[in-house]
């Protein structure tokens, strides 16, 4: 087989592991989960290697009880186990809706080592981020984002 430099003799240049799937985002509280009624939920991944990248779309329909911290859960793969990259996927959102945060705030999140979950925060709360209490998501609760991080 070919590599990338054309040699032909260096394996570890060969791009021998692409997966593109689906998966499902699940609203989680860190103490308790909420019950949620989801009007929409599509997401995606693509991995490369041990590199991987989702996207989702969140709409909530309804959502009751739960305790805690907000999550997303269902990640198609537990994040990385080294600490130097598995706190440095960032969850980027790019629309949000029916959120009710405060003006200047603004959804955001990260990974954690050896978890499926993306920990929710809210960016411009103060003192620089802060948390996103699972019993804050309401009807009509929405968000898309995407994130990137590494796999073992």
């Amino acid at each position: 087989a070919a590599t990338a430099d054309g040699s032909g003799t260096t394996t570890s240049e060969l791009l021998d592991d692409y997966e593109e799937g689906t998966w499902t985002p699940t609203l989680l509280g860190t103490s308790t989960d909420p019950t949620v009624t989801y009007s929409n939920r599509p997401a995606e991944y693509i991995k490369i290697g041990n590199q991987v990248t989702v996207w989702l779309y969140i709409q909530v329909n309804t959502s009751s009880g739960g305790s805690g911290n907000l999550n997303i859960g269902g990640l198609p793969f537990n994040v990385n186990n080294d600490s130097g990259k598995s706190e440095g996927g960032t969850f980027a959102v790019n629309w949000y809706g029916n959120t009710g945060f405060s003006a200047g705030e603004i959804p955001s999140g990260f990974s954690r080592r050896n978890d499926d979950k993306i920990y929710m925060t809210k960016l411009g709360a103060g003192s620089g981020s802060g948390t996103i209490a699972v019993t804050s998501v309401g009807s009509g609760w929405a968000l898309y984002g995407c994130m990137t991080y590494y796999v073992d």
